[in-house]
């Protein structure tokens, strides 16, 4: 399944690079992380909760900027898109760490936990 699209896509070097092939293998990554979490692709709700789309659109990118980039070709240095590569690489890990069973089903995110804590407070 395709989780976002190409009009979704706001990186302005790399927006007009995007293909539909992009997206379907950033979709089959989301689906395969489904399946790891013990989750049917296909009890994903349509639309996507926003962090599956935004991990969807950061994992076009990564893909989009890995294809593009001469590090495929020649090895010399980092280009732009190599660059661009390594950013949306880490927006990748990011989001793919906050994904959850519930919140591929259209749960919410999970919430940043605030324990009790007290401060002695003395005047300087």
């Amino acid at each position: 399944m395709i989780y976002c699209f190409i009009d979704d896509i706001r990186d302005e070097l790399l927006k007009k690079l995007v293909t539909e092939d992009d997206l379907q293998e950033a979709g089959n990554e989301i689906d395969d992380l489904a399946r790891s979490l013990n989750v049917n692709p296909a009890k994903i709700p349509n639309p996507a909760p926003n962090t599956v789309k935004k991990l969807a659109a950061a994992l076009t990118l990564t893909i989009t900027a890995r294809n593009s980039s001469l590090m495929n070709a020649s090895g010399d240095g980092e280009d732009a898109y190599e660059k661009k590569r390594q950013v949306w690489a880490k927006e990748v890990d990011r989001l793919s760490r906050m994904i959850t069973p519930e919140l591929l089903l259209g749960g919410n995110p999970p919430e940043k936990r605030r324990f009790p804590m007290t401060v002695e407070m003395k005047r300087a």
